[in-house]
């Protein structure tokens, strides 16, 4: 009997986020879906991860931004409409200071909230994208 082969669908995205006197705020993208997440998107043909997540922050929010190193959180989960496939995305951390996030592509970003962790929390309606916030905000209070 042959085992079926998975299939991966990979994004790469980042936590982007600023610090405002002392309080640290997230950027949330709301997707076309109408769903809150963090800048991401699809694996390119030759990039790496690291290339994937700086170049659709760039797309989806307008910044040129460069990774914080030591900070990467994996999501993983099963297609319900295609079992063969397991979607990953790979998340990674970003900070900027006096720049403005801008909607680049009206089609793909409905809106950008900044917001501290407690909205932020309250805008994103899975729990694994919640516990990368989490993860994501320890990190940066230990740097």
């Amino acid at each position: 009997m042959e085992k079926a082969i998975m299939l991966i669908d990979k994004s790469c995205g980042a936590v982007v986020y600023t610090i405002e006197g002392d309080e640290i705020k997230y950027i949330l993208v709301e997707e076309a879906s109408g769903f809150f997440s963090f800048p991401k998107g699809h694996v390119e043909d030759g990039e790496t991860e690291e290339e994937t997540a700086t170049r659709e922050i760039k797309e989806e929010i307008g910044l040129e931004l460069s990774l914080i190193p030591g900070f990467r959180e994996v999501q993983e989960y099963d297609l319900l409409d295609r079992p063969d496939v397991k979607r990953q995305i790979v998340f990674f951390l970003a900070s900027y200071k006096g720049l403005e996030p801008h909607i680049v592509r009206p089609d793909e970003v409905k809106s950008i909230r900044i917001n501290n962790l407690e909205d932020t929390l309250k805008l994103i309606e899975y729990d694994s994208l919640k516990s990368v916030l989490l993860a994501a905000n320890d990190y940066i209070k230990s740097l």
